[in-house]
């Protein structure tokens, strides 16, 4: 079994297209074949995110998930970074990933600093196999 910090950015992906590559990462969690950590702001983010109008999810589809990633992931400590970000929510993702040594899963790179542990969705995919 894996492990993973995903960005909210495959999720919504993944949800918004199911045959994609963070479909298959989103699969994956509900397979049971991918950890997910978290922590409670990423948690609020994701469901900002997803409750949002512009996107066709049911709240009952969104809560649901959420419950899962509750129950079956792993809720992380971390210790907050010095790295600079643009985007200052974008910093949480990296920080729980970091500091519990989990792939952080994105399909913005660029929104974040290179290291070893930020992977675009192709990459992490393509080291599992």
């Amino acid at each position: 079994m894996s492990n993973a910090v995903i960005d909210t950015n495959i999720l919504v992906s993944g949800l918004w297209n199911p045959s994609g590559a963070p479909g298959t990462v989103l699969s994956m969690i509900l397979a049971g074949r991918l950890t997910l950590w978290y922590s409670g702001s990423i948690l609020c983010e994701y469901a900002d995110v997803l409750h949002r109008k512009e996107f066709p999810f049911a709240k009952t589809d969104v809560d649901a998930l959420l419950g899962f990633i509750q129950k079956k992931g792993i809720a992380a400590t971390f210790t907050v970074s010095l790295v600079p970000f643009a985007d200052e929510s974008d910093r949480i993702f990296y920080d729980v990933a970091v500091s519990n040594n989990v792939p952080l899963i994105t399909g913005n790179l660029k929104h974040y600093p290179s290291h070893p542990l930020v992977l675009g969705v192709s990459a992490f995919l393509s080291g599992l196999i």
